[in-house]
Formats: C-alpha cells, structure tokens, sequence
C-alpha cells in the first residue's frame, strides 16, 4: 500500500491510522509512506513510534519494522518510510500494568545535516543527560540526515524489566536552543519515570485499538486518560464490542478491555 502525505505531515500518525487494519488482518502488509515529517509537533516521532509503540505491540505477536529512507521536518516535510507489518498467526492480550525496573535508556538525537557544523544533536543530548540525571548507563544515538529543511528531534526510551518502554519526544524549532530542547526533554523524562504506570499517555492512545483487536483480556495503567484515548475507545467501540473499563488508582488510571 502507498499513502502520500502532503508538507509536513506525521509519518506517525499514518502508521497508528493503519494498526486496525493491520491487527485485523493476520498476513503480511506493507505501507510506503511518502511525504511527511519523521519529527513534527504534535505528534510522536518515528523514532519514539518504532522504539515504543511497535516494541509494545510486539509483546502482543504483532511485529511491525520500520524502515526509514528520507527524514522531513516541518515545514517542508519530505520524509519516506516503510512500514511492514508481519504475518501472524495468533494475537496475546496486553498485560502491562508494572514497569518493573529500569533497565536502560536510548536517547535517539536527530538533525539536519546542515546543522551538523553547530553539532545540534550532540548538544540535545548532552544536555538531556545533565538535566535529567539517569541512574542507568544511556546509549546515545547520533544521527544527521540530508532534510529539505533545517530541522531537529529528540526521543528518548527507557526500558524496563517487565518489557514496558517509556517515551519522550521533544522536536527541535527556530528560536529554542538544542540546550532547552534536551533540558524540555528531561522534564518530561523526569515526569514519565517517576510515575508508578507501565504504559505513558502517548502509547496509551495508539494501544487501544490493538487491544480490541485481541481476544482475552488486556489491561495497562496509563498517567492520565487524555482526550485522544477516549475518542480512540468510543470509535472502537462502534466496531467491535468489547466491555471497556477504565479505574482511577491512587496514582495513575487502569485501561481494561476483555470480552
């Protein structure tokens, strides 16, 4: 399948669009994503989609791989990826309401190259591990790529012993320093891995459809229930019955969808 996305797009977005497809349907598929912008506002990165949403989906027997051709920024966009989705043969609920412990961070700093002189993804990196003082040894993963535009993004994934990956996501814009955007970064760092849930609100929204697709019971704890997770379950629940249950905690919220 091919879908072209105009300017600068999420190329994110698209591949949480086509997880109802993917997950009702139990060969192969492939998606061309042509257009759009890998790291854009308002929308996970592709970095923070490949290392956290498909890591997830996968521990339900979905395995999604992505392959990243071109890189976009917005304005321009210009981005390509392909996203396969593989065959499978039976989906496992999604039981994931402890992290566990921290087992170690990525941080994926990615720039134009134009932007290399001035070693913009360095410093987005540099300055998320001052700020957010890790206790475990983080991987950085530097990376400049030919854009039609200066642009840049940070992302970072903390993975834990129960197989929970926990995001961040902070893109790059004209007039904030790679200094704040790795210091932006660390805030929300900080906020997610204190929090006691398994699953963080970005995730939370692209996992919903991936749950009513899959027999049994699913259950995740989730910070808070942002508005794009209720739209999710109440388009869901249009098509596929499933009783949903959601359950305020001390500390965070229970997402339970069983038959």
């Amino acid at each position: 399948a091919f879908v072209k996305v105009g300017t600068a797009g999420s190329i994110g977005l698209v591949a949480q669009a086509v997880l109802f497809y993917a997950f009702s349907q139990e060969r192969d598929l492939e998606l061309t994503v042509n257009g759009g912008a890998t790291h854009g506002k308002w929308a996970p990165s592709i970095d923070y989609i490949h290392n956290v949403t498909h890591a997830l989906t996968e521990l339900m027997g979905k395995k999604i791989e992505t392959n990243t051709i071109n890189y976009g920024f917005y304005p321009r966009g210009g981005a390509k990826s392909v996203i396969s989705f593989k065959e499978h043969e039976t989906l496992s609920p999604l039981e994931l309401t402890e992290k566990g412990e921290l087992e170690k961070v990525e941080i994926f700093s990615t720039s134009s190259q134009s932007l290399k002189g001035r070693n913009v993804a360095e410093r987005q990196a540099d300055a998320f591990s001052k700020k957010a003082k890790l206790r475990v040894d983080a991987k950085k993963i530097i990376n400049y790529y030919q854009t039609l535009n200066p642009g840049s993004g940070l992302t970072v994934v903390g993975i834990y012993s129960s197989g929970s990956r926990i995001g961040s996501f902070v893109p790059g814009e004209r007039r904030i320093t790679a200094e704040q955007v790795g210091e932006m970064c660390a805030k929300i760092w900080e906020r997610n891995s204190h929090e006691s849930v398994a699953v963080d609100e970005y995730a939370a929204d692209q996992l919903i459809v991936p749950m009513f697709l899959t027999e049994g019971k699913s259950e995740i704890s989730v910070p808070i229930i942002t508005s794009h997770t209720k739209t999710n379950i109440d388009l869901a629940q249009k098509f596929i019955k499933r009783k949903v249950d959601i359950e305020k905690k001390t500390n965070c919220f229970h997402i339970t969808v069983s038959n």
